[in-house]
């Protein structure tokens, strides 16, 4: 009863965004139940979401590193009739907090003065490939492990479609720009 009490508070702190109360319930979940794929990704989901400018790229390598373990989790812990649900918010979430880093990155950027905005055009990329990398480290793992199962494993699209439209955004800064 009081994991089901957990859950519920947990999950609604997350469907009303409440990163705070959300990261601290599921945090609580996790050490009552190890093998929960939603505590263990929402507690480090939850922890990116609320992070300040200067800590996005550590944020999004944050999600990143998680989502080999949820994933398997999922696969290890979740029935195989409710898998693909599971992989499927993993991939939205994904693509949410990806998409929010990177435009937090850009928000950032932008209002830089003109005079210093070469000083940190480095800065600036570095945010965004590590927000992009979540999508594709996500698409790889959903594809590395769920890769037998065609309807799961087609959701690893999603993630790489969302990837590849946070890239292009840097493409026209890189040296390299046909390589990249």
């Amino acid at each position: 009863d009081e994991l089901a009490n957990l859950y519920q508070i947990a999950r609604r702190a997350r469907d009303d965004n409440n990163s705070e109360n959300a990261a601290k319930y599921y945090d609580m979940i996790l050490v009552k139940d190890p093998t929960s794929w939603e505590a263990s990704f929402y507690v480090v989901y939850f922890k990116a979401m609320s992070c300040k400018i200067a800590q996005i790229r550590s944020a999004a390598i944050s999600v990143s590193n998680c989502e080999d373990s949820v994933l398997l989790l999922i696969r290890d812990h979740v029935p195989e009739a409710e898998q693909g649900a599971a992989v499927v918010e993993v991939v939205l979430r994904s693509i949410r907090i990806a998409q929010m880093l990177s435009g937090g990155a850009k928000s950032h950027y932008d209002g830089i003065s003109a005079d210093i905005k070469n000083k940190y055009t480095q800065e600036y990329i570095d945010n965004v490939i590590a927000a992009r990398d979540i999508l594709y480290t996500c698409g790889n793992q959903v594809e590395r492990i769920f890769g037998k199962d065609e309807a799961v494993a087609r959701c690893a699209v999603h993630a790489w479609k969302s990837g590849i439209d946070i890239h292009k955004q840097i493409l026209p800064m890189l040296a390299n720009k046909s390589a990249n």
